[in-house]
């Protein structure tokens, strides 16, 4: 008798198998064993496991939280169009696809300073001599408040605003998601309008249009959803089931139960408990095939 192991390579779901093979006996390169009549073939394959289970999907769920830009690619291959929105301060990096700060122009930023400085992303910068008089700590005739002070009363807490000695100061940049609108961190319209439809107010108050809904949804509370389905929004916004008595579904707009009926009476609707739907108590008038409307 000879005695095969065959290891599996490059697939999901393979462990080792081992058969005999009698005398005379072959395997074929398609995997089929030939009894050479010296013997009964035997093959052990009860330690191969189904291989018909689908692979979960990839999903890169955090890929744009971080990145900005359109037609990248994620860590599953596929093509993602991600916020170009990085704010008034700051702008997209089309190599990182990261939102990066944008330096003040080295004319505005050097205006009434002198020397070695430093811009408002942090970036050294020479701003010369002083015109008159003497260059003392960046400024010239003239001692700057400190950048916290200045910013705390000008009531900043991001962009640019001028100091003591009208020196533009940077008050710091707005974190991934919002940008600075007159000094304050507001989330950007992306992250306002993430899953909402309709006005919706964004984290400093300002009204933003995040537009309607596609397909068959309908924007509710800022929410598309599909009143033929939605048992808060059955048949229209605001139009919910649960103010008749045991209705807990919604079909066709119309308010319904589980296992529901066909009858047409609207005081007992369904019936899909004891006594059915009392459609009247959900501003519904009529019952069809066991459905409120």
């Amino acid at each position: 008798m000879r005695r095969f192991a065959f290891l599996c390579f490059l697939s999901v779901g393979c462990s080792s198998s081992s058969f005999t093979i009698a005398p005379g006996g072959e395997v074929g390169v398609d995997g089929t064993v030939t009894d050479g009549g010296g013997g009964d073939t035997q093959v052990d394959d009860t330690s191969i496991p189904p291989s018909d289970v689908a692979p979960e999907a990839c999903v890169d769920k955090k890929f744009c939280a971080e990145k900005c830009g359109l037609g990248l690619i994620d860590a599953c291959g596929e093509r993602r169009d991600c916020a170009t929105d990085c704010g008034s301060d700051k702008t997209c990096d089309g190599v990182t696809h990261k939102c990066i700060c944008v330096p003040v122009p080295a004319d505005v930023w050097c205006m009434n300073r002198c020397g070695a400085n430093k811009d408002n992303c942090g970036n050294a910068i020479e701003c010369g001599a002083c015109v008159t008089g003497i260059c003392t700590l960046g400024s010239c005739g003239c001692l700057a408040d400190a950048d916290s002070t200045t910013c705390k009363n000008a009531g900043y807490a991001c962009g640019e605003t001028k100091n003591n000695c009208l020196q533009t100061v940077s008050c710091g940049v707005c974190p991934s998601g919002q940008s600075c609108v007159i000094g304050k961190c507001c989330d950007t319209k992306a992250v306002t309008c993430a899953g909402k439809c309709g006005s919706v107010v964004n984290s400093c108050g300002a009204t933003v249009d995040c537009g309607g809904c596609s397909g068959s949804t309908t924007c509710c509370k800022n929410l598309c959803v599909n009143t033929q389905t939605d048992v808060a929004n059955c048949g229209g916004c605001n139009a919910s089931c649960s103010t008749i008595p045991n209705s807990n579904a919604c079909e066709g707009g119309g308010c319904t139960c589980t296992g529901h009926g066909s009858n047409t009476d609207p005081t007992a609707c369904g019936p899909c408990a004891a006594g059915g739907m009392n459609c009247s108590k959900g501003g519904r008038s009529r019952c069809t095939a066991g459905v409120c409307f």
